[in-house]
């Protein structure tokens, strides 16, 4: 928690585990600090929520993105990748509706979707979409 925000949320969240008898831990901020060095300077405290095995992937993506901006990363929000851009032994960028994007690195992180963006390379990955639930509800913050 970096904000009073979000000291309220997490005593919420806290008075809610524990009225469950569900394990939770207030950790300080240099404990947390601790626990994991990476961590917001300007963390207040945090929980530790030992139960909980899951990543939040709204809350991922947005970390990530924002981390790969301040590393330099152009993000372009709503640019399909309709292919890739070669040159000989290697891919050096993507095809998108908005044009060509070049790039040093070239990083495939579209799930389930991988294996059909690899087929034109001549590559065969053994994934697919499988069911499952996920639902992301709004609310006030």
């Amino acid at each position: 928690m970096t904000d009073d925000a979000g000291e309220e949320a997490a005593r919420e969240l806290e008075v809610f585990k524990r009225q469950r008898n569900q394990p939770v831990e207030r950790l300080t901020r240099d404990e947390a600090l601790t626990a994991e060095p990476k961590l917001t300077p300007h963390l207040r405290r945090a929980l530790r929520l030992p139960d909980i095995a899951q990543i939040r992937n709204n809350r991922m993506a947005v970390a990530l993105a924002e981390g790969a901006k301040r590393k330099g990363a152009e993000i372009l929000p709503h640019t399909p990748v309709t292919g890739f851009l070669r040159v000989p032994g290697r891919v050096n960028g993507v095809k998108t509706p908005r044009g060509d994007v070049y790039a040093g690195t070239t990083i495939l992180a579209a799930g389930a979707w991988s294996s059909e963006l690899l087929k034109p390379l001549g590559l065969d990955l053994k994934v697919k979409p499988i069911k499952g639930q996920m639902l992301l509800a709004g609310g006030p913050p």
